[in-house]
């Protein structure tokens, strides 16, 4: 199958994104992948406007100038499959249009319905403002004021919709989407590379004593305030406790939080780390800690389990049909600091609760290997194509 993506960020070297695992399977599979991304990456990142990545052909373009659309036009594709919808990836808008000139199945996956400024009125908070559901389905003649509106949502009209979640078909359902045209399909992740690394990373940089991970940017939805608000307790328990953050970019308010709190000295911040070395810092923490106010699918949640780390997280969205409460770690309140001092506290105590939870988190991170979670794309993409 000739298969093209479309997307945000689109396939990196040395970063894990859901389009570069999948992508990497379906060619593993004999499959022909092209992907095409936003050349914005090339800025922050070991990224050409033209290469290949594990057979993967790559190809970047303006985010905003239709040369995506030309090339789109110009070569022919057994299917197209949209990731991200139009304001984090107008490639993907561009995509839709392609599809309407010249005909074609597409599929489209959400990565998160709550990130569109469109739909609720905080995309860091989305529970707390309130829901919009203003979503702007036909072309608007009378109203060129929401022409943004209306093409940030062209791809959700791909012939098939993907959500990563139950949790998330439901409310694609209240905006209108056909049930009929969603499955479930949730990220994946690269399964040998947790099998492959170590468990010593953190020896190297003497960083001692339990460590409790938060992987993310530090912005206000990944929730990490709260976790700070909880280390003084924690260490009440465990004085020797670290805080270590990785995908640190400066953030002045969690430094002073840091300071305020009086926990400098057991924090640790590791900035963006190559996945080799995320991956060896994921296997040699104790737990992993994710107080997060909404995802879409919480990636790093099935990392973690695939280290072997019991999570720590908020029972919002999708979070628990990942995590199961006190199968594969705590599901908390979100914005409760106490509630999460108390979950961490009881898993680095409970030597007990914690082994059986990382067997658990073992055995389950196997049903996320991109080999399974590929093959679900291929049923939906052969559905599309009858």
């Amino acid at each position: 199958m000739k298969i093209l993506m479309t997307s945000g960020g689109g396939v990196i070297r040395n970063l894990n994104t859901p389009e570069y695992g999948l992508a990497r399977e379906l060619v593993r599979k004999g499959h022909d992948v092209t992907v095409i991304s936003s050349s914005s990456v090339m800025k922050k990142h070991d990224a050409l406007s033209e290469e290949t990545i594990e057979g993967i052909k790559v190809r970047r373009f303006s985010p905003v100038l239709p040369s995506s659309l030309l090339y789109m036009l110009g070569r022919d594709f057994d299917l197209v499959h949209m990731h991200h919808l139009g304001h984090l990836a107008p490639i993907s808008s561009y995509a839709t249009i392609r599809k309407k000139i010249k005909n074609i199945p597409t599929v489209f996956t959400v990565h998160g319905i709550f990130h569109d400024p469109y739909i609720v009125m905080d995309t860091e908070d989305p529970f707390s403002a309130g829901i919009n559901g203003n979503i702007q389905a036909g072309f608007p003649f009378l109203s060129p004021w929401r022409t943004a509106n209306w093409l940030a949502h062209l791809p959700l009209q791909a012939d098939k919709i993907t959500a990563l979640t139950e949790w998330e078909k439901a409310e694609l359902i209240k905006l209108g989407v056909n049930a009929g045209k969603i499955s479930v399909v949730p990220n994946g992740i690269i399964l040998e590379k947790y099998r492959k690394a170590g468990k010593n990373y953190f020896k190297k940089m003497d960083i001692e004593g339990k460590i409790l991970l938060f992987v993310g940017q530090p912005t206000r939805r990944k929730g990490w305030k709260y976790f700070l608000e909880a280390m003084p307790e924690i260490l009440d328990k465990f004085p020797e406790a670290k805080a270590v953050f990785i995908g640190y970019r400066q953030n002045k308010d969690l430094e002073d939080k840091c300071r305020n709190l009086g926990i400098e000295n057991n924090a640790r911040f590791l900035g963006f780390l190559p996945e080799e070395a995320k991956i060896g810092a994921l296997k040699s923490s104790d737990l992993f800690v994710f107080p997060t106010l909404y995802e879409g699918f919480g990636i790093t949640l099935i990392e973690a389990m695939a280290s072997g780390l019991p999570v720590v997280t908020t029972d919002v969205a999708g979070n628990k049909e990942i995590i199961g409460n006190r199968k594969n770690g705590f599901l908390v309140k979100p914005k409760d600091s106490k509630a999460v001092a108390k979950a961490c506290i009881e898993l680095l105590e409970s030597r007990k609760t914690a082994g059986r939870i990382r067997e658990n988190n073992l055995k389950k991170a196997a049903q996320y290997d991109w080999k399974n979670v590929a093959k679900k794309y291929i049923e939906v993409y052969e559905s599309v194509m009858r």
